[in-house]
């Protein structure tokens, strides 16, 4: 990475952190660590980004009869740090948006439409193998 240009004294003011003057080698030195810096990852998702986009697996899960305790133990026990309550708000807030939607005409965000009998719902019309992201 390209080295930091306020720890080379001659580049600042005396008494403070301010550049006294930039150079074109500076700049092309700064737009050189700017290029190189690795692209920014849009993969995180907060916890209702997570319930959210495994809504269909867990509604499906509902409909075979598991609580949203079971749910919850079920998902803290792969790793999502999570509480009952919130994974019931998360849940609620999804079906509300589900309901609104469909009153409206558009499509739901969670076709619950089913291949085989016991198998999860799909999102979007779409098994999970071929979801878009």
């Amino acid at each position: 990475m390209a080295e930091n240009l306020y720890a080379n004294p001659e580049h600042t003011r005396k008494g403070t952190d301010q550049m006294a003057a930039y150079t074109r080698d500076d700049v092309d030195k700064m737009a050189e660590a700017l290029r190189s810096l690795p692209a920014a990852t849009k993969n995180k998702l907060s916890k209702q980004g997570v319930v959210s986009h495994l809504a269909a697996e867990i509604l499906g899960l509902q409909e075979r009869g598991y609580t949203i305790e079971q749910v919850a133990e079920s998902l803290r026990s792969l790793g999502l740090v999570i509480t009952n309550k919130t994974l019931s708000t998360y849940l609620g807030r999804l079906k509300k948006r589900i309901r609104r939607r469909e009153r409206k005409g558009s499509l739901p965000l969670v076709l619950r439409r089913r291949t085989r009998k016991g198998q999860a719902p799909v999102l979007g019309g779409r098994p999970p193998s071929q979801q878009v992201n």
